[in-house]
């Protein structure tokens, strides 16, 4: 598995677009994203899940939502 960036220019602004190139969801600060976009000079980073992009949508197991809620503190 591995993201990938380049940086892409809207109107004047520079950004970098982060994916996967294996199509699997990003996660950075407990959010799940399909790709991101963001100015070049954020400093934001992102994760792979192990979560594949279907159709547009994440597909996430019971025991993914537990996991997630247990990180929040949820019981």
């Amino acid at each position: 598995m591995m993201l990938k960036t380049e940086n892409v220019t809207f109107g004047e602004k520079e950004y970098v677009r982060t994916w996967s190139d294996l199509a699997m969801m990003l996660e950075r600060d407990g959010a799940l994203y399909e790709e991101a976009i963001d100015p070049v000079d954020s400093g934001r980073t992102y994760t792979e899940t192990e979560w594949p992009i279907e159709d547009g949508e994440a597909v996430a197991l019971e025991e993914d939502y537990l996991a997630a809620l247990a990180r929040l503190g949820v019981e």
